[in-house]
């Protein structure tokens, strides 16, 4: 190994060394908690919400921007722990409450105070074994298709189907 890589690697591990011996004895640097900042109802766009507000101005109905996940879960699912954490992720993310309006004609986006997130659930024990497959994916795609509307709201739309033991949850 030459002389020069041999210095390089002994100035990175240095510092290394130095940190991890600082946290062995208790003395690392404690980092400032990232502090929520305060409510703000109405803000202007940030560059990627004006693409995204002006390609709907161009195609309103386009599902284009909607990313749909589906999960096929086995057994008992707990679809109101699912709420609960469905509505801790909306509380804690702003984007999902946000919608957007024009004012003196310009967007702005509105962030909605946190709420309870409901689960749609559709039950197809009443569906034919032979159809419950056919009849999830027919949901699904009508899920995906689904344009949302940014004035109105929500961006989230968590539905759930069900049968016996197995769920399929889509969002």
């Amino acid at each position: 190994m030459s002389d020069l890589k041999s210095r390089s690697m002994a100035a990175k591990r240095t510092p290394l060394e130095r940190s991890l011996r600082q946290k062995m004895l208790g003395q690392s640097q404690q980092s400032e908690p990232i502090r929520p900042q305060r409510m703000v109802q109405q803000a202007p766009l940030s560059f990627a919400q004006q693409r995204l507000w002006f390609l709907a101005q161009l195609e309103p109905r386009s599902p284009a921007y909607n990313i749909l996940s589906a999960t096929q879960i086995e057994g008992p699912l707990d679809t109101a722990a699912l709420e609960r954490s469905l509505t801790e992720m909306s509380r804690r993310h702003e984007a999902l409450r946000t919608t957007f309006v024009v004012e003196d004609a310009t967007p702005v986006q509105i962030i909605h105070p946190p709420s309870e997130l409901k689960l749609q659930q559709f039950d197809f024990t009443t569906v034919s074994e032979e159809q419950r497959e056919k009849e999830a994916r027919r949901l699904i795609h009508e899920e995906a298709v689904c344009p949302f509307d940014l004035v109105t709201g929500p961006l989230l739309a968590p539905n759930c189907c069900g049968w016996n033991r197995r769920s399929i949850c889509c969002s």
